[in-house]
């Protein structure tokens, strides 16, 4: 078996002009390694997503060699137990687990912190002759926040 992905580090580090030429010549296609249907064009994932009836969330413990190769398979193993990786029952109780962390007042009160996030995480790139506005900002301050929330 062989996938469509080319499961590499180069793809891991640049994975853009694959997904773009998949996008353009295979938008779905069954990947025989994954076991899986993958989707790239964002109608089709956006399609895909709201019929729960039709499809699922739930992820098979799905570990290939590249991912013991790049230190993936100790995540990957997890990843099934994710609230997004579970539809039903086992969805909506992983849910109501945390839902009223993520409220709107629950926000409100924190809200300044927030801020004053967003204003440090700002000035710490301003400082920089060049900066990684995904890696630096962008990931940071909601993964900084979603932890203050839980």
């Amino acid at each position: 078996m062989s996938s469509i992905l080319p499961l590499d580090a180069d793809f891991f580090n640049n994975p853009y002009p694959t997904y773009h030429s998949l996008r353009e010549h295979h938008p779905v296609v069954w990947d025989s390694e994954l076991r899986r249907w993958l989707v790239f064009r964002y109608d089709d994932v956006v399609r895909v997503l709201k019929d729960t009836s039709t499809f699922s969330s739930v992820r098979s413990d799905l570990v290939l060699p590249v991912h013991s190769q790049m230190g993936f398979d100790r995540v990957s193993r997890h990843i099934g137990l994710w609230m997004v990786s579970n539809d039903g029952s086992e969805h909506s109780r992983l849910r109501s687990i945390i839902e009223n962390r993520f409220s709107p007042q629950t926000v409100r009160k924190i809200l300044p912190r927030i801020e004053e996030r967003a204003r440090g995480l700002q000035k710490s790139i301003l400082l920089k002759v060049c900066a990684d506005f995904v890696a630096e900002y962008s990931f940071l301050l909601p993964a900084q926040v979603i932890t203050e929330l839980l």
